[in-house]
């Protein structure tokens, strides 16, 4: 989505999402043919220069084609100036066209919430429930614009994690303590040892059901090596790094994995992903 010097209205985008959308309401024609949008070129952010495009916002849609072919995940972000202008709303509208005019029945968005509250408070997201680690009491997460937003257009919260920092420094001067008779394993970016890829295909495969996700309905991914390639080349191609740490019986094949992941947007930050 793009919005020039003078503020160019977002009705601009209403032509584009059809009425099948439940962000947008109405009712799709069942018998029609698939709807494919027009591709929006990208435009080069004004930065205050008049006369020249910027852009405002963006959607991102994920859907697999080898497994979990019923879903798709949506993702939308606008500029802090364009929230609350019904700009996110209409976004998420022409992601959930687009993923229907792709067969995909079920939709899902992820929101990241700055902190938790009690499961009885007005701040709280109504509806999630999550044991707070080492109490017996609950939280949900904080209510935000974004939250909102996708509950007004039908979505329900289905589940939660929690997202921890570690600090580096305090982690480093833990020792920790061999389990006899396995081994640790490590490798870095761009590619993992090729005698390796068909064992970490089993463990992606096997964490894809393996680790909670609540209500959320998800088939045992597929995995082959190539398929491992192919997650590793994305990677490679948006310029970040990983180190992958594996544990086996002493000669024997992997049984579990980390992957740490180095953005260079934000140097100082390591994120640790798949972990079983």
């Amino acid at each position: 989505a793009v919005a020039d010097g003078g503020g160019r209205r977002i009705e601009e985008l209403r032509g584009m999402v059809p009425g099948g959308s439940r962000a947008h309401g109405g009712n799709e024609d069942e018998g029609g043919p698939r709807w494919v949008p027009d591709l929006i070129a990208p435009a080069v952010p004004s930065h205050g220069v008049p006369g020249r495009d910027a852009v405002v916002g963006h959607l991102v849609l994920h859907a697999p084609l080898g497994d979990n072919t019923h879903r798709a995940e949506i993702s939308v972000e606008v500029a802090a100036s364009w929230r609350h202008s019904g700009l996110d709303l209409l976004m998420l509208g022409l992601g959930e066209a687009i993923a229907r005019s792709w067969g995909r029945t079920t939709a899902w968005y992820w929101t990241d919430c700055p902190g938790w509250a009690g499961v009885d408070s007005p701040r709280a997201v109504s509806g999630l429930r999550i044991p707070v680690p080492g109490t017996d009491e609950q939280a949900a997460p904080v209510r935000t614009h974004e939250t909102d937003m996708v509950a007004a257009a039908g979505y329900r919260p289905l589940h939660s994690e929690w997202v921890t920092t570690l600090d580096v420094g305090e982690a480093l001067s833990v020792d920790p303590t061999p389990v006899p008779g396995y081994e640790l394993v490590s490798w870095s970016s761009p590619r993992s040892p090729e005698n390796l890829l068909d064992q970490l295909a089993r463990i992606y495969a096997l964490a894809s059901t393996d680790m909670p996700s609540g209500e959320l309905s998800e088939e045992p991914q597929v995995w082959d090596s190539q398929r491992v390639l192919r997650k590793e080349a994305l990677v490679e191609r948006s310029h970040q790094e990983w180190v992958l740490t594996a544990v086996r019986p002493v000669g024997g094949e992997l049984v579990g994995w980390t992957t740490l992941v180095l953005s260079p947007t934000v140097p100082e930050i390591a994120y640790q992903e798949g972990t079983l």
